[in-house]
């Protein structure tokens, strides 16, 4: 689209201002968003880490009280993470897909199908999604954390929204093959684990979907029928 406006804005100048500075601002909320998850990653993988090491120190020896703040700070951290549903509103985000256009090359709306738009379509913050949860799963040491971020079968939903790669183009695949690789790569190393074997089943139980989601993915199927067609 860049380049597109950049040819636009040579041959008229005039024409082009509007949708540059609408490129511009799509562009700087993008930022805004990859940045904001990568805070978030490395802000819930730090308060991980304290845990892991708070509960190395209390298996071995008596605590300070400092300590002690430390580790409910962390906790609190993460129990912010699951209490705002924060995981599946990223699973949800990466599974979300433009409306689909109409006769007249204008995008159909539905307020009620999806609370997400713009910047959730663009691969960019897709991939950043990938790799804020690829390090999130790569640092959880707790059975807590483990145990909420397998469950509800969220981790599935977010592979299987990546297959079939056919559905993405090549200058997609570019961003989104390396962060997928690290959270697959993450995913298995953490099931090895000792404290991820006990973890395994819970990526074979499957959430009931809800009717949004299951009219989203029909809709989705009639779209890719019609393209074959």
């Amino acid at each position: 689209v860049g380049s597109d406006l950049a040819v636009l804005a040579r041959r008229d100048s005039r024409k082009a201002e509007e949708p540059l500075r609408l490129w511009e601002a799509a562009t700087s909320t993008e930022e805004r968003v990859c940045e904001g998850l990568r805070k978030l990653g490395r802000l819930v993988c730090r308060c991980e880490r304290r845990m892991g090491r708070e509960m190395a120190r209390r298996a071995g020896r008596t605590h300070r009280d400092d300590e002690n703040d430390e580790m409910e700070a962390a906790e609190a951290v993460f129990a912010y993470f699951c209490e705002k549903n924060v995981l599946p509103l990223l699973v949800d985000s990466f599974s979300c897909r433009p409306p689909p256009w109409t006769s007249d090359r204008s995008i159909e709306r539905d307020d009620d199908s999806s609370p997400f738009s713009g910047v959730a379509w663009t691969v960019a913050a897709k991939a950043q999604i990938l790799q804020t949860l690829a390090m999130l799963i790569g640092n959880a040491v707790s059975p807590l954390s483990l145990t909420y971020l397998l469950s509800n079968n969220y981790v599935n939903e977010l592979i299987m929204g990546v297959l079939p790669l056919s559905q993405w183009k090549d200058h997609a695949l570019e961003e989104l093959l390396p962060p997928f690789v690290t959270l697959l790569r993450g995913l298995v190393m953490t099931l090895r684990g000792d404290g991820g074997a006990n973890c395994a089943p819970l990526l074979l139980c499957r959430r009931r979907r809800t009717a949004n989601e299951c009219e989203h993915d029909h809709e989705h199927e009639l779209e890719n029928e019609r393209k074959r067609s």
